[in-house]
């Protein structure tokens, strides 16, 4: 047996495979970066957008609870935010509920927060029943 018979064979790569490799591999990382950037984007509109829905329902409990002008308790909202409650009488109801019952009226609520900047982040009305005295204030 010969020992000089049996030769290794390399494969070396041309300059051409690792150019053509390495352009793939730019393009792939690329779209990645491009695919984890657009949603973090939309993760971060959509925290926003929960934000806003949850203090909206914060501030409409806490004036469906207490009444339209009741103050907004520290910590409620967080600093820099303000929300509002404006009592109107409910328009374009059915001839049989526009007169009130023992003292009761359909009143609706319009319920607004405000952010940092003086931007409404969010409105919402409700309607409730609510005493005659209450919905002529």
């Amino acid at each position: 047996m010969h020992s000089g018979s049996f030769r290794q064979h390399r494969h070396r790569f041309t300059l051409m495979e690792v150019v053509v490799a390495m352009a793939i591999l730019g393009l792939s990382m690329g779209l990645l970066l491009q695919l984890i950037g657009g949603s973090r984007e939309r993760l971060l509109r959509a925290e926003q957008r929960w934000m806003s829905q949850h203090l909206l329902a914060q501030a409409g409990e806490l004036y469906l609870l207490g009444g339209p002008a009741v103050e907004t308790p520290i910590g409620v909202l967080p600093q820099g935010y303000s929300a509002s409650c404006t009592l109107l009488p409910a328009d374009n109801l059915p001839e049989n509920a526009v007169d009130e019952l023992s003292g009761w009226v359909l009143g609706r609520y319009a319920i607004s927060v405000t952010g940092p900047g003086g931007e409404k982040t969010g409105e919402m009305t409700v309607e409730r029943v609510v005493r005659q005295d209450d919905a002529g204030k």
